[in-house]
This record gives structure tokens, C-alpha cells and sequence, in this order.
């Protein structure tokens, strides 16, 4: 997708079957692909949380320049844009024309479909709502109706009480495995306090986030003592309205088993993953294999044939 590239505009027939059935939306928007880091082998399990840091400032500026004028969060962008640490390489112009939805994603490692081995993320933002994103809108936005409050802060609420599937947490944000999990280990990061979105986040929360994905991929990491492939996804947001959804990470049960295709943006729209695996993710796992994201003597970064899992980045909101 490029903003330069002549929009697609089938031709319609009444008279032809196949212009009736087979119908294709044309779709426009922007495309940005990030390096966590100039180092090849360095993914954000390896890294520090002040050196994922950087990267959460990034997709934090990338989606205010987005936002429309119109925004409920419009004012909060440019004051957050303002503050935020200058960065030559991360500064972004707005798209020439109003787009609608944005996903931040991260496919690792071959299994997931990344042809690229240096590690990295990308942010795709379109002139279309996927339907999945559209669908937990309108849910979200019916739960608030119906109970007059946000779906994702009862959620966190409820399951911070319960502390069953609860893998980690530090001031700013809970890390759980999710009731409705399907997949053999998945993770949602959520925030304790309700956020419409990235400029939401303060300074202090966003060192927060980094520290939540940090110890998230280590534990990954840790848990077969390998170098885990998964599909990722940070929140995901609309950039004409004022809300964010629940953003993803997941990982697949076994590589063998995964179809490259689906460890892409396509994979965001569709479904999740077993909570009884939560309990291997909470600290008798050996966690500290990576000591701050560095690899010891004890650990095998490239050892294949892991079982891979899925992992929400997600953030309390519930519309604007």
C-alpha cells in the first residue's frame, strides 16, 4: 500500500457473475517498517527496557502524526509529539489524505513468514476498518453502553482480584493469560488504569510498557530455552475516531504446524489461545536465563523446534 499508488477501482457489470460475487474494497494508506536495533541478532528479548523504550516513543509518534484534526486525542497528540526525545529517523509527515485504522505488528522469526532475519516491526495504517477491529468496537462500545463502564478496565479489574491467570505485573501495567485463550500460551498486556490510546501513556507508563514487553519475551525465550517465533501485535488503533482496541502477540503451537501466510497483518483479525499454560509463565519458570536481555552459558538462542505461543500488547480503553 502507498499513498503515491493509483487506487484500485474494479470495473462493475450487473450482467457479469463475477463482478457481482467476487468483489474487492480498494484500499490506500501507509506502511513503515522499524529496527528494534543497528545489531542484527539483538530482538527485544535481548534488550533492556530503556532500550525498547525508544520503540514504544516511535509507535507512539507515527500514530499522533496520523490522528485526525477532528480527534477527541488530537490535543493530547500534539502536546505528547512536543515532548517526546527528538528523533531524526522516527519523525514521520501526515498522510495527505485522513486515514482510518493503524496496526503495529511484529512477525519473528521464519516460522511466523519474516524473510527479514534483522529484527524488526512494522506499522501499517489504511484508508479501511478491518472487520474483527470493527466488530470488538461495537462490542466494547455496547458493553459501556448497557454497564456505564469500559469493557478492558472490568477486564483487568477482574482478573488483578482473581489472580489466577495473572503471569506478571508492575505498577503500570498486568500481564495474564487470557480466559478465552485457545492457543497453547498467550499473553495480554494490559493497563491497570483506562487509555484511549499510545498519547495517552506518560513518560513513566511507557518505560512501563517497555518493561511489560521486555520480561514478556524473555520468559518466551526462557520457556524453551530457544529463540521463539511469534506475531505480535501493539495496540491497535483508529486514527479517525477515538479509540483503541486490544493489541496481540501470538505464537503458534509448534512451527511445523503454522501456515506462513497467516503470521501476518491477517492474523490480527482473527483468533486467540490455552490458559492452562499460564502457570509455566509465572516465575518458577527459569527467567532469568537472559539476565536483562543478555543470553548466558545456559541458553541456546538458536536451538529450533520450539512450540510457540500467543501474546496480546493490549490497553485498558473502551472508545472515546
Amino acid at each position: 500500500m502507498k499513498e503515491q499508488q493509483q487506487e484500485y477501482t474494479p470495473e462493475a457489470n450487473k450482467d457479469d457473475i463475477a463482478s457481482l460475487l467476487l468483489q474487492a474494497q480498494p484500499v490506500t494508506g501507509r506502511c513503515y517498517v522499524l529496527t528494534f536495533s543497528p545489531k542484527h541478532d539483538l530482538t527485544l528479548a535481548d534488550m533492556a527496557a530503556t532500550e525498547i523504550l525508544p520503540v514504544i516513543q516511535t509507535w507512539t509518534r507515527i500514530y499522533a502524526s496520523h490522528l485526525s484534526p477532528s480527534h477527541p486525542l488530537k490535543a493530547q497528540a500534539d502536546k505528547i509529539l512536543a515532548s517526546l526525545p527528538a528523533n531524526p529517523d522516527g519523525e514521520v509527515d501526515p498522510p495527505k489524505s485522513q486515514l482510518r485504522y493503524m496496526q503495529i505488528f511484529e512477525n519473528k522469526g521464519a516460522a511466523m513468514g519474516c524473510s527479514n532475519p534483522h529484527p524488526h516491526c512494522q506499522v501499517w495504517t489504511t484508508s479501511t476498518l478491518p472487520e474483527e477491529p470493527g466488530k470488538e468496537l461495537a462490542q466494547m462500545t455496547k458493553y459501556k453502553a448497557e454497564n456505564g463502564r469500559h469493557l478492558l478496565a472490568d477486564y483487568a479489574k477482574l482478573e488483578a482480584e482473581k489472580g489466577e491467570r495473572v503471569v506478571w505485573q508492575n505498577d503500570g501495567f498486568l500481564v495474564v493469560c487470557p480466559w478465552w485463550a485457545v492457543w497453547p500460551f498467550e499473553v495480554l498486556v494490559i493497563a491497570k488504569r483506562h487509555v484511549r490510546a499510545l498519547v495517552d501513556l506518560t513518560d513513566e507508563e511507557r518505560l512501563q510498557f517497555a518493561e511489560a514487553v521486555q520480561e514478556v519475551t524473555r520468559r518466551y525465550d526462557n520457556l524453551f530455552e530457544t529463540n521463539f517465533p511469534y506475531s505480535k501485535c501493539a495496540p491497535s488503533v483508529g486514527v479517525s475516531r477515538g479509540w483503541l482496541t486490544r493489541s496481540r502477540l501470538r505464537h503458534p503451537p509448534s512451527a511445523a504446524r503454522l501456515h506462513r501466510g497467516r503470521g501476518r497483518y491477517q492474523l490480527v483479525p482473527h483468533a486467540l489461545l490455552p490458559a492452562s499454560a499460564a502457570v509455566r509463565d509465572r516465575p518458577q519458570v527459569p527467567r532469568r536465563i537472559r539476565a536483562h536481555g543478555r543470553a548466558t552459558a545456559g541458553h541456546h538462542p538458536r536451538a529450533g523446534g520450539c512450540a510457540a505461543e500467543g501474546l496480546w500488547w493490549g490497553a485498558v480503553s473502551q472508545g472515546t
